[in-house]
């Protein structure tokens, strides 16, 4: 029980970095804008957080 819980813990938090770090590759705007980094960081927390609901195996 605790070791699936502790591998989805781990996959949670590779999807949000990754998705943080790929992300702004996919969007390609070369400069900095603080509301580009502000919709980053929400879809890698909203994708983070999907990933999290969806592997839960209670029904």
């Amino acid at each position: 029980m605790m070791k699936e819980q502790g591998k989805r813990i781990l996959i949670t938090i590779v999807v949000f970095f990754v998705l943080y770090f790929f992300l702004p590759v996919l969007i390609r705007y070369k400069g900095y804008d603080v509301y580009v980094q502000a919709i980053c960081a929400l879809a890698a927390v909203v994708g983070a957080g999907f990933y999290w609901v969806g592997s839960n195996s209670k029904k």
